[in-house]
């Protein structure tokens, strides 16, 4: 069930992620044609932006791929250290209030 959701959630941010270089591309196209001597983006520069995109893409999953066990292995012991932390601090002000009464 955590395979599925966690699949899920990456093919979620793949498709929002081409969502949005699709909205970037479809504006930059559609501005193209307003100046009298202005000729818009070039095929060039929207087949560079395309590439470009993609290689952010690309770069941005294998660094997720690589990076998330580990750092959510490092958050998830952090947690756990700064919850025993603060029980350890319950209990200390705890037995501080029982000296103070006594």
């Amino acid at each position: 069930m955590r395979d599925q959701q966690t699949a899920s959630q990456w093919w979620t941010g793949i498709l929002l992620g081409l969502g949005a270089v699709l909205v970037t591309i479809s504006m930059a196209w559609a501005s193209g044609g307003e100046g009298g001597d202005a000729h818009g983006i070039s095929p060039a520069k929207i087949q560079d932006f395309i590439w470009r995109t993609f290689n952010f893409v690309v770069f941005a999953a294998i660094l997720i791929k690589l990076v998330a066990k580990p750092a959510k292995a490092f958050f998830s012991k952090r947690s756990t250290e700064i919850g025993e932390s603060f029980e350890e601090l319950e209990a200390r002000k705890a037995a501080a209030k029982e000296e103070l009464k006594a």
